[in-house]
């Protein structure tokens, strides 16, 4: 083992041992530990780590050329934000934390991926162009302001005299950027890639599991690793799940009722029987009660409080006097049983005089006139300070004895307050209040809440943590095609061709691939058993097992039998990867000015599979001709759209529709229908049987008829617009589209897609957007200057009439949401945040999808049945 071997160059002082991150540096000085305590001073850390000691060293000794302050990540984050703020793009619609993001993003990518500014401008497009001149403002803002980022530290690092080393030790990356590693090997003579660390030195079992639904895959697993528990106390186990910052919640529930029912039914946040388990992927602080109630005492400064405010504010432990209890309760009681929607608390103090409580609220809003509410704009240093005051008014965190959960996230508060300080180096002021109060919210709920305690026996870790570390015992979660590999998510600021010829993270289908393939080489030697599992199905989506982990079954199956001749050739067959990988993954592109063949459907299927998309809309390829017995389900969609068009061009709103009795109603849509389908037939050239036609004819009839029924419930609407065609651009591309209606109910307008299949909703909340026609609704109505209030689905079917959609709060009926309320959406805002979300969404998938991505991909397996002919031109890269 190499650890007992590089010890003694270690405490030389003239080598160094990197790590991936914090818990694979905690994973060494444990392994060190076992043998000899005063191995916690060797020289082991994370880059960031050292580069941080470093810089601050160099500036303690004056070296000239370190002379900046050192920026956090938050900070440089709020510079970005500034910069877009400041020099917004040309699109009328973008959200600014998520394009600064974006934008980091690429710096980053450009400086660690050495990618010339040059280069990018000169094949780039007006959103490059846009980025490498952020990115100048970015260093020139640096510089002016003496500021440095890790990278420029390290830079200036290698470049003295003064750290100069034998060999530098690099252990559990998965890659180390050019960049970083044309720096390390100036700093050291050698850079050494340090192999896993193995659990044993006999091969590892490995097998795969099956399972129907992933919730049965998860409760399956946490009783496995109880039982394991119980039958050996000191096992160490690893629970490794890919998405796992999307599912934890679900996994501390599963695991927590597996190991503790009564823990369960306890808070979350309180201090229960200490569990066997740990998520690495922890909550923000904000969540932690001791923090979110401070946040309600720093909006003291109404003149009156909210009614659930008011009650919320009374509620909390943390704040008050020894005698505090009876009075906050006598408060409550008052507010609780009042019916006012809000509560003054100088009406509150006269209610209940000489109530302590009352009166610290009074001397709180006070101190927040006095000081706050001064013409003064304070900057972040002095921000920090007044609420440090305002909590220690309020007495906060109480007079009540912490316990352990509590103590340290107060500590981690009053720490982020000082990193909250150190933003004046790049922001000095504060318009407001509420501003202030709002930027302080971000950080508390960007800030992960990690709690000290002594390491639990089941880690419950994310894909990229497992890296390195050692286990008895490996269970690999969500091991399915849509997970592993992971999908491709190049930046879109800078060229696909660019990020492809440099190799950067996330950029292709291919390098995924081979990143897949590391990492479960890597799992395979870090446990003595490992069982990869997955599941079939989770709600409406439908899984198979990754391919990368299709050998490990069948190898278990030649093991399990004697081994033949023909077993022996098909073992040889499967060991054998010297491919030629040719990367397929770019098209020619479509230049500006150009349509979108297909429009939203292009859109649509690319979303969910860029190849083939591609060879369904660009090279043509069609399904084989089909014999159906009647109408082809096409033909029915058609039919549906046509007979309602028809209906709503002359009746014009819900008035006329109200205006008819069932039976007139009835004998107008027959009419309709009889029209429509004759129609239908003449176009398609097409002779149904009698019978089959008078079938049809009775279905659309009923269809039709249920579905205005539900119409005549809905508030008094106009139809402005039905099955109207319309051209607009996106990204410089030309799109015709047909959009199925536009209500207008007073001043506001509706969208509606008519669906003959049920669709989720949270297929418009998710990143790429899989139904992305009510968006490019919205994106082709705001472009007019009419942004629409609502948008929904129209689900017309035998066994479902509804309208489910999505609404801003104030225009909310029937089963229309906001978008915060839909059910496994990953987007969380108000309406009008999601039409600038939609917007962004829209122009990055069509960005991609006309610079030519074809890569394979299966993110939407129900649409891709359908399109099942093209398998043969569909395979793995492998």
């Amino acid at each position: 083992m190499w650890i007992e071997t590089i010890v003694n160059e270690l405490t030389s002082k003239r080598a160094l041992l990197f790590t991936a991150n914090q818990r694979l540096q905690r994973f060494i000085y444990r392994k060190l530990m076992q043998n000899r305590s005063y191995y916690t001073s060797l020289p082991i850390h994370t880059v960031d780590q050292w580069v941080e000691e470093e810089w601050s060293r160099l500036l303690d000794r004056g070296e000239p050329m370190a002379t900046a302050t050192l920026l956090s990540p938050y900070a440089q984050r709020q510079i970005w934000q500034q910069l877009v703020e400041e020099h917004p793009p040309e699109q009328a619609f973008y959200n600014v934390s998520q394009l600064a993001d974006l934008l980091a993003e690429a710096h980053n990518i450009s400086t660690l991926w050495q990618i010339p500014q040059a280069q990018m401008t000169e094949l780039g497009s007006e959103e490059t162009r846009y980025f490498v001149a952020l990115s100048r403002y970015f260093d020139q803002f640096l510089k002016e302001k003496e500021l440095t980022t890790i990278a420029g530290a390290l830079e200036v690092i290698s470049q003295t005299e003064h750290i100069r080393l034998d060999t530098i030790y690099t252990y559990g990356f998965q890659e180390i950027s050019p960049f970083y590693l044309k720096a390390l090997n100036v700093i050291a003579d050698r850079v050494i890639e340090l192999p896993q660390l193995q659990q044993s030195d006999v091969p590892p079992a490995i097998s795969v599991s099956e399972y129907q639904e992933k919730i049965q895959e998860y409760a399956t697993v946490a009783e496995q690793c109880k039982n394991l528990l119980t039958e050996n106390p000191d096992c160490s186990i690893a629970v490794v799940v890919p998405n796992l910052e999307q599912d934890k919640q679900q996994l501390e529930e599963i695991f927590t009722r597996e190991f503790s029912p009564q823990n369960y039914l306890l808070d979350s946040c309180t201090d229960p029987t200490p569990l066997p388990f740990e998520i690495s992927a922890a909550k923000p602080l904000i969540l932690e009660p001791v923090i979110s109630d401070a946040f309600l005492l720093l909006q003291i400064d109404q003149t009156a409080l909210e009614r659930e405010a008011a009650i919320a504010l009374t509620q909390s432990i943390f704040w008050g006097s020894e005698q505090s209890q009876y009075e906050r309760e006598t408060l409550h009681s008052t507010i609780y049983r009042s019916d006012s929607a809000t509560f003054s608390i100088a009406d509150l103090v006269k209610a209940h005089e000489g109530n302590a409580c009352a009166e610290i609220l009074l001397k709180a809003q006070q101190f927040f006139r006095d000081c706050i509410r001064s013409n003064k704009q304070f900057n972040c240093t002095e921000v920090a300070s007044l609420i440090l005051k305002q909590l220690e008014i309020f007495g906060w965190p109480g007079n009540i004895v912490l316990s352990s959960r509590e103590y340290q996230a107060v500590n981690q508060f009053i720490d982020l307050l000082k990193t909250f300080s150190s933003l004046d180096v790049v922001r000095h002021s504060y318009d407001s209040w509420p501003q202030t109060i709002s930027q302080l919210r971000e950080i508390c709920s960007n800030k992960i809440f990690h709690i000290e305690q002594k390491l639990q026996p089941v880690q419950i870790l994310g894909i990229m943590e497992v890296s390195g570390s050692t286990f008895d015992k490996i269970f690999v979660l969500n091991c399915h095609n849509q997970n592993i590999p992971a999908k491709p998510s190049p930046n879109p600021f800078i060229p696909f061709s660019i990020q492809v010829q440099h190799d950067t993270p996330r950029s292709t289908a291919n390098r995924e691939l081979l990143f897949a393939r590391k990492q479960i080489q890597g799992l395979t030697q870090a446990a003595a058993e490992i069982i990869f599992s997955y599941a079939l199905k989770d709600e409406e989506k439908a899984f198979e097992i990754s391919p990368l982990l299709e050998n490990f079954s069948l190898q278990s199956q030649l093991d399990a039998s004697p081994e033949n001749t023909l077993d022996k050739k098909y073992r040889e067959a499967l060991s054998f990867n010297a491919f030629d990988a040719i990367d397929t993954s770019l098209a020619p592109i479509i230049p500006p000015g150009n349509y979108i063949p297909g429009g939203a459907g292009y859109i649509r299927l690319h979303a969910a599979d860029p190849l083939s998309a591609y060879l369904v809309y660009q090279l043509g390829v069609k399904a084989p001709y089909e014999n159906y017995l009647g109408f082809t389900p096409a033909d029915r969609g058609n039919m549906l759209h046509e007979v309602l068009a028809e209906l709503w061009s002359k009746m014009g709103s819900q008035n006329t529709l109200q205006s008819y009795d069932d039976a007139q109603l009835r004998t107008w849509i027959e009419e309709t229908t009889e029209k429509v389908i004759r129609a239908q037939l003449f176009h398609s050239r097409r002779d149904v049987d009698y019978q089959l036609k008078q079938l049809e004819h009775k279905r659309l009839s009923n269809l039709v008829f249920n579905w205005l029924q539900t119409e005549k419930d809905r508030p008094t609407f106009t139809v402005i617009a039905e099955e109207k065609q319309v051209e607009f651009s996106v990204e410089e591309r030309k799109l015709k589209m047909r959009i199925d209606r536009i209500d207008q109910t007073q001043d506001k307008q509706i969208l509606i897609d008519y669906k003959t299949k049920s669709v989720s909703l949270s297929k418009l909340l998710k990143a790429p957007v899989l139904e992305p026609q009510l968006p490019l609704y919205t994106l082709y109505l705001t472009q007019t200057g009419d942004t629409p209030t609502a948008a929904m689905f129209g689900t017309i079917n035998s066994q479902k009439i509804s309208m489910e959609g999505i609404a801003d709060e104030d225009f909310i009926f029937g089963d229309l949401v906001t978008p915060n309320k839909v059910r496994n959406g990953e987007f969380k805002g108000d309406w009008s945040e999601l039409v600038e979300w939609w917007t962004t969404q829209i122009q990055t998938q069509v960005r991609q999808l006309v610079s030519g991505d074809v890569t394979a991909s299966n993110n939407n397996a129900q649409m891709l049945s359908f399109y099942q002919y093209l398998s043969p031109a569909i395979r793995d890269t492998q």
